[in-house]
């Protein structure tokens, strides 16, 4: 699965070195109604009962899932909505797990 999170950023790094406007909205548009959807069904068939990846703890696996996830949820990828992952249940609940973690908000408590 991080090799998965590796290849879903291996994906869409190459957008972010377009310059002309148009071309960067039609690369965005094309991965979030072609790429990101088929790489989420993805991480969704491979995600159990949860809360995390590998069940009830916390491991590198949600944390690096964590990132690329937020990522496209905090809105800032121009093009792409914010709720392209939103129909993946278990993609979000890994998302939400790990965001709602006392010990995951205590350390962004420290970044403040």
């Amino acid at each position: 699965m991080m090799a998965h999170v590796e290849d879903l950023r291996a994906e869409v790094g190459p957008s972010l070195r377009i310059s002309d406007p148009e071309e960067k909205k039609k690369a965005r548009q094309a991965l979030a109604e072609g790429y990101l959807t088929t790489w989420a069904g993805f991480a969704e068939k491979q995600l159990g009962a949860g809360p995390f990846f590998a069940g009830d703890k916390l491991h590198v696996v949600d944390l690096k899932l964590y990132m690329a996830v937020r990522w496209f949820a905090s809105g800032t990828v121009d093009h792409v909505p914010s709720t392209v992952f939103a129909t993946f249940p278990k993609l979000m609940r890994v998302y939400e797990s790990v965001r709602d973690d006392a010990r995951i908000k205590a350390w962004y408590e420290t970044k403040r």
